[in-house]
C-alpha cells in the first residue's frame, strides 16, 4: 500500500473526476516492484490496453510494491458512496465546489466590466461634458450595462467551453473528408459561410435599423432595407461563404 493522505492528494488535484477509471493509481498488475516510472507506465500499457488510468503522484521510493489496481469494468455499479469510499479526499473537496464557481463567477464579470465601463464612461462623459445632454433614465442605462456584462461573460464562456472546441472537433473531421474530396471541403466552408452570416447579429440589427430611414433623403438604401431585405443579406452571405471558400 502507498501511504499517501487526503491532504497530499487533494493537493495534487483539487477536483477528482466523480468517477474514477480505477480505483488506485498507482498501479500494477502483479505486485512486483519496479524501479522507474517509465517501467510502471510500460507494464499499464501492456496489460491495460485502452484503460485511462488516474495517476496520483508515485511515492519517492519508487522500488516499493506498487498496489495492484482494481479496474471497474461496469460504471453503474460504482455508487458516489463508493467514490467517497475509495477516495475520501473527494468528499472533502466537493465542499469547495461552490466557492470554485464563486470564483470563476467573480473572475468572469470583472474581466467584462474592465472593457464595458471604459467604453460606457466615455459615452457618458462625451455626452454630459461636450454635448450636454444629460442621461435618460440613469436606471435602466445602469441595470442595461450589468445586463451587458453579464450576457458578455456568459457568451465568451460558451464560445470557450462549447462552441470553440466542437468548430476544433468538425475542423480536425475535415482532414479526413478532404483525402476523399476536396470539392466537399469547398462546399462545407461555403455553407458555414452563409450560416454564419444568418446568425450574426448585426444582419438583424441592419434590418431594424432600415426602419428609420427617410426614402425622400435615402431613396436607395431605403429600398435595400425595407424593399429588398432577404435579398441583401443573401448577398452578403454569399460574399462572406466565397470569401471562406478562397481563404
Amino acid at each position: 500500500m502507498t501511504g499517501f493522505s487526503d491532504s497530499q492528494r487533494l493537493m495534487q488535484h483539487h477536483f477528482p473526476p466523480a468517477v474514477p477509471t480505477c480505483r488506485s493509481s498507482l498501479v500494477s498488475t502483479t505486485g512486483n516492484s519496479y524501479k522507474s516510472i517509465d517501467e510502471v507506465e510500460t507494464v499499464k500499457t501492456q496489460n491495460f490496453p485502452g484503460v485511462k488510468f488516474k495517476s496520483w503522484p508515485l511515492p519517492t521510493d519508487i522500488t516499493q510494491t506498487l498496489e495492484k489496481t482494481e479496474i471497474i469494468d461496469d460504471r453503474s455499479k460504482y455508487t458516489s458512496l463508493d467514490v467517497e469510499r475509495d477516495f475520501p479526499a473527494i468528499s472533502f473537496a466537493r465542499s469547495f465546489g461552490v466557492t470554485h464557481w464563486l470564483f470563476f463567477f467573480i473572475h468572469s464579470t470583472l474581466e467584462q466590466l474592465k472593457v464595458v465601463v471604459p467604453i460606457c464612461g466615455f459615452i457618458e462623459l462625451f455626452s454630459v461634458v461636450i454635448l450636454q445632454t444629460p442621461t435618460p433614465a440613469p436606471g435602466v442605462t445602469i441595470l442595461g450595462m450589468c445586463a451587458c456584462v453579464l450576457g458578455l461573460g456568459f457568451f465568451l464562456e460558451g464560445l470557450t467551453f462549447g462552441v470553440m472546441p466542437l468548430g476544433e472537433a468538425f475542423g480536425d473531421s475535415l482532414r479526413y473528408v478532404a483525402q476523399r474530396s476536396e470539392i466537399a471541403v469547398f462546399l462545407i466552408a461555403f455553407g458555414l459561410g452563409i450560416g454564419v452570416t444568418y446568425a450574426e447579429p448585426a444582419v438583424g440589427v441592419l434590418r431594424l435599423e432600415g426602419k428609420a430611414v427617410d426614402p425622400a433623403l435615402d431613396p436607395y438604401v431605403y429600398t435595400l432595407l425595407q424593399l429588398w431585405p432577404s435579398t441583401l443579406v443573401m448577398t452578403i452571405a454569399t460574399g462572406v461563404g466565397v470569401s471562406c471558400v478562397l481563404g
